[in-house]
């Protein structure tokens, strides 16, 4: 798991010399004791308006009927190719 090539690194260096990992307290992995903590003030609400689709009712319809899921031998990008030819027609 450790590679002996890299020691200057900081992470592996600091497994070396923190042998004193408490091992039952796994609740609180990740939990950063001397970074900010948050308060009821922080957070903020957003009001986000709804967005207009662009596309009409006979161009959703066209859209509809490609199903994105199928099977792709380009990464889908056929199937966007395809969706664009129907909107561009």
């Amino acid at each position: 798991m450790i590679d002996m090539r890299n020691m200057n690194q900081m992470a592996v260096r600091d497994l070396y010399l923190h042998d004193n990992i408490d091992i039952d307290n796994v609740e609180w992995f990740g939990v950063d004791w001397g970074g900010p903590s948050p308060t009821e003030s922080d957070t903020t609400l957003v009001d986000v308006q709804d967005a207009a689709c662009p596309f009409s009712r006979e161009e959703m319809t066209l859209l509809h009927s490609i199903n994105p899921c199928q099977d792709s031998c380009s990464f889908g990008v056929d199937i966007y190719v395809l969706a664009l030819n129907l909107l561009l027609v």
